[in-house]
């Protein structure tokens, strides 16, 4: 907004001027608009017109104290004068730079105070001065209403006063600006100072920066080079210290490999004596057989003859499985290869003995026959009198040993034949093409019933033992959302009786075998099944005998024609792929699982059995130890299974047998476990049984065997 502008809209600019005023409605506005009072009062004569047209001196003009305007130069107000005193139908202007030109209309005359032509007209036509202000002397101020010394000046004089102070704020802007443009000049100037000292600072500051940089840069590639060089020294003694602990090791590790070398030559040099001694003792064997058999008058021979072959063929067999164990360690004990000499030795003198005593039989008998002639009766006689002895003795021979031997080839005969019969009788059926998918719905639902047989619960286990026996009595099972019955085929039923006999055989190697006191919960299966189905049990031990021949116990006696692998197949052991045997103590650990397994089927009570009805109860126990203490044992096997039957079965024998258990036990560790001692191989298997039977010698008692679980265990659930 202009200055001219500001002042219209000013109090005094909306004034409205007349030629002539009424005095009254005068008074009236001079009392709105006249200034404040002054700081003293005085009379005055006249009426002040001009509204405060000349400012005091602390009056602030245009938002600036009047003290700033009194700046102007005299050249300024010289150029204000002369503008007031120009006529009024002069034209007044500017130009840019503040210079003024006064034009007359007139005479066409013109002033001016420089030659610039860009003049700004800034000035109109004044009004004529021919209208004065009436005025009424006879008013009368009182002192208490001061007044302004120029209260009487008429409108042409306003305007004029007010044209003045117009122009004078143009001069004073005009200045202001060349001040701002010079002080602007002074600040860039000073700026540019600056800011060339800021950059001389920063360019000193940069330098002494870089420099104490370069210097710590120097100091720290000197260190570097110090500390790569203390790193080298360093790794050089550290690299001196590995060779010389590399000498050190390559050294042991040569002495090492010698030994190691000279180790082995001594193992395969002990394999290859025991072998040789094993062929000797084999030849004198054979030697003692041959003269036995090649002998005429057999009759003739003493028992004694007898008794050397029965402890030549038995030595034979038990060194045979020594060699076998030996052969499957990594270290050959010396006593081995001593004890294999100590039985050359005997073999050879009992050779000796048995040749001796043949020579004196055809001694004897060519002595005889020069008198049997003349002592024909009484070598009758004493003849007879031989036989009967020899009978006696035959006779008393014919002991227990004879009996459970023969006892034991019956039942195994039995049980080989019950299965062969009933796998023949199947076999057409397992071989039909057109039942595959039959027999295999089948097997799944048995599979899978077996496979999930686990004492978690009562109720868990006593519902795989009622879907094998309602699939076994024919009625329809759900397994895996499909139905199954054995009334599908004729041969379905004995297929099926077979295949759970079998795989709960096979579940009791692969599970108990690990995991003992899993056991009780395959037994509780198979004396429930057992219970309702007696050739579920037939078979069920059928196959668990040509898994472990020592249920029975049956040992095998190796035959002349027999190789390694069907006579060490027949005892037990597992004949690998490449054709290489069973290690021993794997052996151990299976036949024990099986062992196990067969003993938690004495002792187990299923939910559905009678009392006292028991299909296998734990009297077979007692005279399965009976048997085993009337046979001759074999190295570790018999030992780890007289442990087996006694740490599952022993609770219970104890129970219902009492002290004749007790007398049983001190026969079995005063007479039995020294022969086991003598014979074994590995010291394990007959330590635990000697320290169990020592164990029980001092206190009488045995505990029930993990995993046992009592006939309320079927209602948990």
């Amino acid at each position: 907004m202009s200055v001219a502008d500001l002042l219209r809209n000013s109090p005094k600019g909306r004034l409205e001027y007349h030629g002539v005023w009424d005095s009254a409605k005068l008074k009236d506005e001079m009392e709105k608009l006249s200034p404040p009072p002054l700081s003293r009062f005085h009379e005055e004569k006249t009426t002040n017109f001009s509204f405060g047209s000349q400012p005091s001196q602390n009056e602030c003009m245009f938002g600036r104290d009047i003290s700033d305007d009194m700046a102007y130069s005299e050249n300024n107000n010289s150029r204000v004068n002369l503008l007031l005193d120009c006529p009024r139908e002069s034209t007044i202007a500017f130009d840019r730079n503040t210079n003024y030109i006064v034009s007359d209309d007139e005479d066409g005359e013109e002033k001016h105070d420089s030659g610039n032509e860009d003049i700004l007209d800034i000035s109109a036509p004044l009004p004529s001065t021919s209208q004065n202000v009436d005025h009424d002397d006879s008013v009368q101020h009182p002192a208490s209403c001061p007044v302004s010394p120029e209260w009487d000046l008429n409108t042409r004089a306003i305007l004029d006063r007010g044209k003045k102070f117009s122009l004078l704020a143009q001069l004073s802007c005009e200045q202001r600006r060349l001040s701002f443009e010079r002080h602007n000049r002074e600040m860039n100037q000073y700026t540019r100072l600056k800011e060339a000292e800021i950059h001389a600072e920063i360019e000193r500051s940069n330098d002494k920066r870089q420099r104490m940089i370069d210097r710590k840069q120097k100091q720290g590639l000197e260190e570097t080079s110090k500390q790569l060089q203390r790193l080298r020294e360093d790794h050089r003694e550290h690299q001196k210290k590995i060779d010389t602990k590399q000498r050190e090791i390559e050294r042991k590790r040569e002495i090492l490999e010698e030994e190691e070398r000279r180790r082995q030559k001594r193992e395969v040099e002990k394999k290859e004596a025991l072998h040789s001694l094993l062929k000797q003792i084999d030849g004198n064997r054979l030697a003692c057989n041959n003269l036995i058999d090649t002998f005429q008058d057999k009759a003739s021979l003493p028992d004694k003859v007898e008794q050397i072959r029965g402890i030549l063929e038995r030595n034979c067999s038990v060194l045979a499985l020594q060699i076998q164990t030996a052969e499957q360690s990594t270290c050959i004990p010396e006593e081995l290869v001593t004890k294999f000499s100590e039985h050359r030795d005997k073999s050879q003198q009992a050779l000796e003995l048995l040749k001796k005593q043949i020579e004196e039989t055809n001694v004897n008998i060519k002595a005889s026959e020069a008198k049997k002639q003349e002592e024909l009766k009484k070598q009758a006689e004493d003849k007879q009198k031989q036989i009967d002895a020899t009978k006696q003795l035959a006779d008393a021979q014919q002991d227990f040993r004879v009996q459970a031997f023969k006892y034991i080839l019956q039942e195994q005969s039995l049980k080989a034949k019950k299965l062969s019969d009933v796998e023949a009788s199947i076999k057409a059926f397992s071989e039909n093409a057109q039942m595959k998918k039959y027999r295999f719905d089948l097997q799944k639902a048995i599979n899978t019933t077996i496979n999930a047989i686990s004492a978690v619960t009562g109720s868990h286990l006593l519902d795989k033992l009622q879907k094998l026996q309602k699939l076994l009595s024919g009625q329809v099972i759900e397994v895996s959302g499909k139905r199954v019955s054995v009334k599908d085929a004729p041969e379905a039923l004995l297929f099926s009786q077979n295949l759970v006999a079998k795989m709960l055989v096979r579940k009791g190697e692969e599970q108990v075998t690990s995991k003992h006191e899993t056991a009780f919960g395959i037994a509780g299966v198979v004396v429930g099944l057992w219970s309702s189905f007696p050739i579920v049990g037939e078979l069920f031990m059928a196959h668990l005998q040509a898994l472990c021949p020592y249920i029975l116990p049956f040992y095998t006696t190796r035959q002349d024609v027999q190789s390694n692998n069907d006579y060490y197949k027949s005892v037990g052991y597992r004949i690998n792929d490449d054709g290489s045997i069973e290690e021993q103590d794997k052996f151990l650990r299976r036949m024990s699982g099986l062992m196990r397994l067969y003993c938690a089927c004495m002792v187990i009570t299923p939910p559905s059995m009678q009392a006292g009805h028991h299909p296998h109860g734990v009297e077979q126990s007692w005279m399965w130890l009976a048997r085993t203490m009337n046979l001759d044992p074999h190295p570790d096997i018999t030992a780890a299974m007289i442990f087996d039957v006694l740490s599952v079965t022993g609770h219970f024998l104890l129970q219902q047998y009492k002290d004749q258990f007790v007398k049983l036990l001190y026969v079995l560790t005063k007479n039995y476990l020294p022969t086991l001692k003598s014979i074994s191989v590995t010291s394990g298997t007959v330590g635990r049984l000697e320290l169990f039977l020592s164990s029980f010698l001092k206190n009488p008692q045995i505990p029930a065997p993990e995993g046992y679980f009592t006939p309320r265990f079927w209602s948990t659930h």
